[in-house]
């Protein structure tokens, strides 16, 4: 039986190459695992940002977040502050049913953080929330099966 993945992402894909970037390691990786993608909504926040509104804005992307989680997930949060990882750290998390979290323009909301079973980092670097998510396939392709 092929192990249960998803990914949780705030935002969707715009650019029609990062859709169908995503489709193509989707295709590939669906020989290896059960995999699949919900997207959950961007809140809607000023240009101008003050704290108190970049809190709420994450507080509300966080709980977006958590009600897409399944019963009996593992939640892997996509952190800068995370664990940094190894594509065979990927291949043991992906085991069990496991939900990877991607945040949106902001981060991750201190609530999906809190319920995260661990927290793992691809790079001390920021990436655009958009491209982590084929970062993440292309990475767990790599982990699963052939690159």
């Amino acid at each position: 039986m092929k192990p249960k993945i998803r990914v949780i992402a705030v935002g969707s894909l715009k650019e029609p190459y990062l859709r169908a970037g995503e489709m193509e390691l989707l295709s590939r990786l669906s020989a290896f695992t059960d995999i699949s993608v919900v997207e959950c909504p961007e809140a809607r926040y000023p240009a101008k940002l003050s704290e108190a509104s970049r809190l709420a804005a994450l507080e509300k992307e966080g709980e977006s977040v958590l009600k897409a989680l399944d019963k009996g997930e593992r939640l892997v949060a996509l952190a800068i502050e995370g664990k940094l990882s190894s594509s065979n750290d990927l291949r043991l998390l992906a085991n069990a049913p496991v939900a990877f979290a991607i945040g949106g323009s902001l981060g991750l909301g201190a609530n999906a953080l809190s319920r995260a079973n661990c927290k793992i980092s691809f790079s001390r670097l920021t990436f655009p929330h958009q491209l982590m998510r084929l970062m993440l396939l292309d990475a767990l392709l790599r982990a699963l099966g052939k690159p």
